[in-house]
């Protein structure tokens, strides 16, 4: 499988973009899916990676409530589900990704709650604001007005 211009490949991160070999042309996402694209799912990451999330995530939620995280019946579920559930010698240990696909779940779910409440907290009506709070809320800054001889205040 060749592509049309001079026999070159694309690099594989470009494939996504101009199709395989430069020979088909990228999937379009709007349609309807069918055959193996349906089937694939982002990477999951290392397992660690997950259990510093959550952990991170569990913290930022019990410094809400004013207690030390570690101390909270979830912190202490996740380690020790993540400790019974460690990589063993099978080659293919389905209960540890299981644990691990849910616990990304989850984790997606506490960091989406606190991205939510963050935004809610921003940008909730707080009433009548001046065009300025309105301005810098958008991000623009509204003009200034010269001041000097000449000018009424």
């Amino acid at each position: 499988m060749r592509s049309k211009v001079r026999g070159l490949k694309p690099a594989p991160s470009a494939r996504f973009l101009i199709g395989w070999c430069g020979e088909a042309a990228a999937p379009d996402w709007r349609r309807a899916r069918s055959g193996r694209e349906s089937h694939k799912m982002a990477a999951l990451g290392s397992p660690l990676r997950t259990l510093r999330g959550l952990l991170r995530e569990l913290r930022h939620a019990s410094a809400q409530a004013g207690r030390p995280y570690r101390d909270t019946p979830a912190c202490q579920h996740v380690i020790s589900a993540f400790r019974a559930h460690r990589v063993t010698s099978e080659k293919f240990c389905r209960a540890q990704q299981e644990l691990h696909f849910q616990a990304a779940t989850y984790l997606c779910l506490l960091r989406s709650v606190r991205e939510h409440l963050a935004l809610h907290q921003e940008y909730h009506g707080k009433g009548e604001r001046s065009p300025e709070e309105v301005a810098g809320l958008v991000g623009f800054r509204l003009p200034q007005q010269p001041g000097g001889k000449g000018w009424d205040s």
